[in-house]
C-alpha cells in the first residue's frame, strides 16, 4: 500500500533535493588577503560646498 505524503513531508525532503544546488555559483574567500582594487575615487568638491565648510 502506498502512502500519500503530507505537506510536511514535502516540506522536509525539500531541502535533500535543493542542498546540493549552488545557484549563485560559487567562490572562495581569503580573509588574510587583500583584494588588489588600487585607490579609490576621489572626492567631487563644488565651490558652494568649499563655501559652507
Amino acid at each position: 500500500m502506498v502512502e500519500k505524503l503530507t505537506d510536511a513531508d514535502r516540506r522536509g525532503l525539500s531541502a535533500l533535493f535543493w542542498s546540493h544546488l549552488n545557484l549563485y555559483g560559487r567562490f572562495e574567500l581569503d580573509m588574510s588577503k587583500q583584494l588588489g582594487l588600487g585607490p579609490g575615487p576621489r572626492p567631487r568638491f563644488n565651490s558652494q560646498m568649499i563655501r559652507s565648510a
